[in-house]
């Protein structure tokens, strides 16, 4: 059996012990960031080289593509140029997903470790490399609902969008359209982050439960299905915070292309100078792993605050905590 997720850390654990309360959704992020603070130099040290390979792949992919389209008109679509510029990109794609698949299952391992479930994180990453495959289901089935939602509302944008013109006109269709169109997005992001927070908390079980996949989905739908305004609620509010630090760690970047684009007087991809292909990567690394981190970690204390609640995970540890000092006095 796995150690308890509440108040049974592992033995020798060398991280910070966590409350044992119930917390609010904004206490929850607060403690995921100051997790993060209080052991970046463990999770840098552990995700740097996938998150590393992750951007240099993905960048040489959209570079060599990239260089195919600008010379694919004077090459008159020579087959050599092609094959050669497809094979790069494609062992580029190889690259990035087995760097992908690194950084989730050395992040999962991790959320394991900053939850004080095993004393090291070579012990967590041991543990969940014998569950390879169902960790891997479940990172590629938390990308799915939310892909899924967006393909539907981008239909019904669509749909609307061919419906009001032709049966409106003018003032009426912009008036009736931004009614229409406000709702949508409403929608939209409920169903966005509902849908994410299924995917998201099926991973933090796996990770952290010794369940099987398919126990694992039903105990998500519960869980969600319980919780699920809630649940909402801290993906909106995760997803904010993320995206605020996010546009500090981009900005360097974001003011440095538009900076390039006004020198050139064009927004031509072509003329992007390869110096600022080589700092987008270096500024990728650390934003896929402080993104990786808070998101993996945020939800394993999610889930974690879900068993305090609906089950009273930590009541159960001390009863058996206590149960053990009787059998230990009796004897």
């Amino acid at each position: 059996m796995f150690p308890d997720l509440v108040t049974e850390p592992g033995p020798k654990s060398q991280m910070a012990p966590l409350p044992e309360k119930v917390l609010s959704l904004a206490d929850i992020v607060s403690l995921t960031f100051r997790r993060f603070r209080l052991y970046y130099k463990l999770y840098f040290k552990t995700l740097f080289w996938p998150a590393f390979f992750c951007s240099l792949a993905s960048h040489i992919a959209y570079l060599s593509l990239q260089h195919w389209v600008s010379i694919a008109a004077t090459s008159l679509l020579a087959a050599t140029p092609f094959i050669l510029h497809m094979g790069v990109s494609l062992l580029s794609m190889v690259v990035w997903f087995f760097s992908a698949w690194e950084l989730c299952l050395r992040s999962s391992a991790l959320v394991r470790t900053v939850l004080c479930l095993d004393p090291t994180y070579k012990d967590s990453f041991s543990i969940l490399k014998k569950r390879s495959g169902t960790v891997f289901f479940a990172c590629n089935l938390a990308l799915l609902p939310p892909v899924l939602c967006l393909i539907f509302w981008a239909i019904v944008i669509v749909a609307a969008a061919a419906a009001l013109n032709v049966a409106l006109g003018g003032s009426e269709r912009v008036a009736f359209g931004a009614v229409v169109f406000a709702i949508i997005g409403f929608a939209l992001t409920i169903s966005v982050m509902i849908s994410g927070l299924f995917g998201s908390l099926l991973l933090a079980i796996v990770t952290l439960e010794q369940l099987s996949f398919v126990e694992s989905f039903k105990r998500t739908w519960l869980l969600v299905s319980l919780r699920m305004m809630r649940g909402g609620s801290f993906t909106s509010l995760l997803a904010v915070a993320i995206a605020l630090v996010c546009v500090v760690i981009e900005s360097p970047m974001i003011i440095l292309q538009v900076f390039e684009q006004a020198s050139h007087a064009s927004f031509k991809l072509s003329q992007t100078p390869y110096v600022i292909d080589l700092l987008e990567i270096a500024l990728e690394v650390p934003f896929n792993i402080f993104t990786f981190s808070i998101s993996f970690t945020a939800y394993g204390l999610f889930y974690r605050d879900l068993k305090l609640r609906l089950e009273g995970a930590d009541l159960l540890a001390r009863l058996a905590r206590l149960e053990c000092l009787a059998k230990g006095n009796i004897d």
